[in-house]
């Protein structure tokens, strides 16, 4: 298991009653060797137990619980091969004696060892992590795993590549292997840490360990999104776009290392589950966000053993309420809209907060001869410029003959949609259910928001500029404006 500063420790979980044995240290010896120590890890053991060792049975000189140490004679490994080891109790009150598994024990002329590892530092990325381990006496079909120290080894076993000869052999650490279909591989490349690497033939023996260090990066934040919210905006999601972020698998999903914080206030996080190295949705409560301001968003790695990690940031504006730009609202007689005229701007799509304040996007502000419809316009929230299709300006629906010129959807109970006819779009039958607003001779309506707390629609009519050329000669123009519906007169609440 791990904590948020990226410090693991193994867990050995099972019944301590039950005679087992986990792992034998060393797992083999050269032969001809002189007498030496075995450790033996397990559970179960008994003050009187006794150890088998190939024909031999050895009184232990040390005995707890979890733990043995035997004295190995020289006579035992005089001759090449493996000699199984066991446990055994002695019958209690009559019973029989319980013997426990056995692990191999190797006597070889050249006992399997590793030398080096290469690399032995890496930078958690997510990826896989390719290893070349160098040592003796590696045979075919020998196994590697890799992962936190523990008392049998090291983690898990991992992918094996080529073996060249005896002495050189290939591995690979699985990375986040992530898709639509769930999570695969493993997180010991999504995270730091300190690892180790072992060897284990086919025969049982182990070789000794290794240690790999990753460390984590240092993050990197490019943009928030939004980057910006109302004063006394209720709890919002926000999405990081960034680099570096570092993470551990739990079940069926990745859960964040990095910490984020918000005015130097931990808030909740969650890696995108395909790329989440590189992006996190999180959530700041609506306490954060009461006074105006401008505060900073930090995402933190930790060091592993004081090597690594760092912090990256950006800022997030907090508007004052004072700030925004109110627009008119007043008394409507039922089913009349109301034109609120606004000199200057060109109106685009229109959005009404949850204060109910209503903002627009002013297309006069945008550069169309550098703006292309593939890049649009990201504004906050976003809003993407798209080429207007054949037919009405702003229609949506793919089809032109139609007319649907915008449409909105608020808490999936209500839609509000404008269109030059009340003509079914499928079917061009008269259509009862939606009503159309009667916006004036040349109108181009270019959004619509619904507010349904105040019974109300908000529809943006773009105008059009004197001397248009789809109007008659000497045509005016109409200003662009803002009509204001009651909501009850203009839609179908289901």
């Amino acid at each position: 298991m791990s904590n948020s500063k990226g410090h693991s420790a193994s867990v050995l979980v099972g019944p301590c009653n039950v005679l087992k044995i986990f792992s034998l240290s060393p797992s083999s010896a050269r032969v001809g060797s002189s007498a030496f120590t075995l450790e033996i890890i397990g559970s179960g053991f008994a003050a009187n137990a006794r150890v088998g060792l190939g024909t031999l049975t050895l009184t232990p000189a040390l005995v707890t619980p979890g733990r043995l140490q035997v004295l190995v004679p020289a006579s035992a490994v005089a001759t090449l091969g493996s000699l199984l080891v066991s446990v055994t109790n002695p019958a209690d009150r009559g019973g029989s004696p319980t013997v426990s598994n056995t692990l191999p024990f190797v006597v070889n002329t050249d006992p399997l060892k590793l030398t080096a590892v290469t690399p032995n530092t890496s930078v958690a990325d997510g990826l896989d992590l390719a290893l070349t381990l160098t040592g003796q006496r590696i045979t075919s079909g020998a196994r590697v795993f890799f992962g936190p120290p523990t008392v049998s080894g090291c983690g898990v076993e991992i992918e094996t590549g080529s073996l060249s000869g005896s002495t050189v052999l290939r591995a690979i650490v699985p990375g986040i292997r992530a898709d639509y279909y769930g999570i695969h591989g493993t997180d010991l490349t999504l995270r730091g840490g300190v690892y180790c690497v072992q060897v284990v033939n086919p025969d049982g023996e182990r070789s000794n360990t290794l240690p790999v260090t990753i460390t984590n990066p240092k993050p990197t934040l490019s943009n928030l999104f939004p980057s910006a919210a109302d004063q006394g905006s209720p709890t919002i999601t926000m999405l990081l776009n960034g680099g570096g972020f570092v993470g551990t698998v739990a079940g069926a999903q990745i859960l964040p290392t990095t910490v984020v914080t918000f005015n130097n206030v931990p808030v909740s996080a969650v890696p995108n589950q395909i790329q989440p190295t590189e992006q996190m949705v999180i959530t700041i409560p609506g306490t954060l966000l009461v006074s105006p301001g401008v505060f900073t968003v930090s995402v933190e790695n930790p060091a592993i053993n004081g090597v690594g990690g760092g912090t990256a940031s950006a800022t997030f504006t907090v508007r004052a309420t004072n700030a925004i730009l109110p627009t008119k609202v007043v008394a409507i007689p039922e089913g009349q809209p109301d034109h609120v005229a606004m000199v200057g701007p060109r109106l685009g799509a229109v959005a009404v907060s949850a204060q109910g304040l209503i903002r627009f996007l002013d297309l006069s502000k945008l550069n169309f001869a550098t703006t292309t419809p593939d890049a649009g316009v990201v504004l906050d929230p976003p809003i993407v410029l798209v080429d207007p299709r054949i037919g009405a300006t702003g229609d949506i629906d793919g089809d032109a003959s139609a007319g649907i010129l915008a449409v909105a959807l608020q808490r999936d109970d209500a839609v509000a949609i404008v269109r030059v006819s009340g003509v079914d779009p499928v079917t061009h039958a008269p259509c009862p259910c939606v009503k159309t607003l009667s916006l004036g001779f040349g109108s181009s309506p270019y959004g619509v928001a619904l507010d349904v707390a105040h019974d109300r629609v908000v529809v943006v009519n773009q105008g059009l500029p004197p001397g248009e050329p789809t109007m008659p000669l000497g045509f005016p123009g109409i200003l662009p404006s803002l009509s204001v519906v009651r909501l009850s007169s203009l839609t179908e609440i289901a």
